[in-house]
């Protein structure tokens, strides 16, 4: 039983700026905006497509792709292990396109429990406790790439 929670942020930049913005993924993102000691890092770029692995502390270490669909859309799709072994998947689908005088950015982030431990925990507590830590790092992406663009630095580093 996949748990999935949707997001819609808005932001007062220009939808292209925001799609460059968003998917120059660098290795400190998770420190930027999540809070996490550790998190990710890119291993390879192809192209589009971006293989990523990384640590989410206290839960498991993930292994997955990043493809850059479209000037507008974006997905990843995840792999989680905790010693060696896979406990779940998950992924996130985003978008982006112009509303009002700026962004509507959407994020539909899902993520599904494999292991026996898993399937009991994530129901009762995973759809809250993702839509909890990605709020707030929503909240800090706002804040940057809204001061990038008023800085006028350019989306990507």
């Amino acid at each position: 039983m996949a748990i999935q929670v949707t997001f819609d942020n808005t932001y007062e930049v220009p939808p292209d700026y925001a799609a460059k913005w968003l998917t120059d993924f660098r290795s400190d993102d998770p420190q930027r905006f999540f809070g996490r000691a550790e998190g990710h890092r890119v291993v390879e770029r192809k192209g589009d497509q971006f293989r990523i692995e990384g640590t989410i502390p206290g839960f498991a270490d993930a292994k997955g792709m990043a493809v850059i669909d479209s000037a507008t859309s974006w997905h990843a799709d995840n792999d989680f292990f905790k010693g060696g072994k896979l406990v779940a998947k998950g992924g996130v689908r985003e978008s982006v396109r112009a509303e009002g005088k700026g962004t509507l950015h959407h994020v539909e982030v899902w993520s599904e429990p494999l292991a026996f431990s898993m399937k009991i925990m994530m129901p009762l507590m995973g759809a809250a406790m993702m839509k909890k830590s990605l709020t707030a790092g929503f909240a800090e992406i706002k804040k940057q790439i809204e001061a990038d663009y008023r800085a006028g630095k350019p989306p990507t580093s």
